[in-house]
């Protein structure tokens, strides 16, 4: 679906001659009609936090980079840059802060004269990033961040977890790049858990196919493959979380709601070695309701009676692949009496109806197989349900990227 370019990443990155990052937090991002055309939308940017300082943290890396000879600008007016921008003067790197109307002076001007090499970074307030937390330490607020570029073209998308921190990141590929690096302190549990932007540029040339597939956006692969099981047995429910696969590269955020909301923070393992994070669920007069969410659409929700003679495995590689993940759902359950387990599709339709059922005997399993990658470009959204008991219910959702290609947003679920 997508072929390398000739040039490699540091080749790349080296072309970006100019960084622009634009601080604009106090502008709500769904005030600025047509951002989304712009530039490459990341929707999992997370603001500082109220006890952090990021003007401090920029003011100290500028120094670094100046004194390893780039030219760093960081006390412009946007009409001064704009003006910089028209007569190509922009320096390596330009950080400055605006409002609403400075920030639509910077962006038109660089929409007119935009720069050979050039990365216009907005960083806007508002936005529908989940909350990620680890422990005591926790990233800021929602925010938007919108990269203005060659290498980020508008309609696409990421959610990919980001801060503050993410674009001093890229500085630092981007300076090594350009043969200077210049490294900025950043905590290693921050690197482990926010990304660097890479992923959010596009270095590859798209297949046509996918783009005329795209109509309501295009979306970057992220660095995880999320996995929420649940485990019920005589004495408790509980789930266990795990990031797994070729495809996991950096921890992963998720957030647990059983009537308390609680935040995990899933660090990436192998196959061959998985590491589990097992979390306890609660029951409430005889009943547990669970749902747990994650980037990219990512969601469970599993509810039923306590104990409960129903039982559904999920399994994303039993295909064998492990860069081509399917959906295979064992359904099983204990009682002497045929009992119907149903799946309800909200996606893919097209492919196998609105519901599938089985029928099982006593104590029999048996199975439900979907192929979202090959079939709705690795989105899924599917309900199961069964006779065995009313109350019972667990819901899948989210996207299996093919390897690490980008694919199309999401597609509209049907109303059934």
């Amino acid at each position: 679906m997508a072929q390398e370019a000739s040039s490699g990443l540091g080749h790349d990155l080296n072309g970006i001659r100019h960084l622009v990052v634009v601080h604009a937090e106090g502008c709500a991002w769904k005030s600025h009609a047509g951002l989304a055309d712009a530039g490459t939308v990341c929707r999992q940017y997370h603001l500082e936090r109220d006890d952090e300082d990021r003007r401090t943290a920029w003011a100290e890396y500028a120094a670094a980079l100046s004194s390893a000879g780039f030219r760093v600008s960081s006390d412009r007016s946007p009409t001064e840059v704009a003006e910089e921008l028209g007569a190509g003067r922009l320096a390596d790197l330009t950080v400055l802060g605006a409002d609403a109307s400075a920030t639509a002076v910077v962006l038109a001007a660089w929409q007119s004269s935009p720069p050979p090499g050039g990365l216009l970074v907005l960083v806007l307030g508002g936005g529908d990033a989940l909350e990620v937390a680890d422990g005591p330490r926790r990233l800021g607020p929602p925010g938007t961040l919108v990269l203005v570029s060659a290498w980020s073209p508008a309609g696409w998308s990421s959610e990919e977890v980001v801060d503050h921190t993410s674009l001093l990141q890229l500085c630092e590929h981007w300076t090594t790049a350009r043969g200077r690096p210049v490294e900025a302190g950043i905590a290693p549990w921050r690197r482990a858990l926010v990304g660097d932007l890479l992923g959010s540029l596009t270095w590859r040339e798209v297949a046509p196919e996918l783009t005329e597939a795209g109509a309501d956006g295009l979306i970057r692969p992220v660095p995880y493959f999320p996995v929420a099981d649940l485990r019920v047995d005589d004495e408790s429910v509980r789930l266990t979380l795990a990031n797994l696969g070729p495809t996991a590269t950096r921890s992963l955020p998720l957030t647990v709601d059983d009537g308390e909301v609680s935040h995990h923070v899933v660090p990436p393992s192998p196959l061959g070695d998985p590491s589990w994070l097992e979390v306890p669920v609660a029951v409430r007069e005889g009943r547990y309701d669970v749902t747990v969410r994650g980037p990219q659409g990512f969601r469970r929700r599993y509810a039923g009676a306590f104990p409960s003679p129903a039982r559904c495995g999920c399994d994303h590689f039993a295909g064998g692949d492990p860069w081509f993940p399917d959906l295979l759902l064992t359904v099983g359950h204990t009682t002497t009496l045929p009992t119907f387990f149903w799946l309800t599709r909200r996606v893919g339709t097209r492919y196998g109806g609105e519901r599938s059922e089985r029928l099982l005997g006593p104590r029999r399993t048996a199975t439900f197989r979907e192929q979202p990658a090959a079939r709705t470009h690795g989105w899924y959204d599917v309900r199961v349900t069964t006779s065995a008991d009313p109350t019972w219910v667990q819901e899948y959702s989210g996207h299996l990227h093919a390897g690490n290609r980008p694919s199309v947003a999401a597609p509209t679920p049907s109303s059934g």
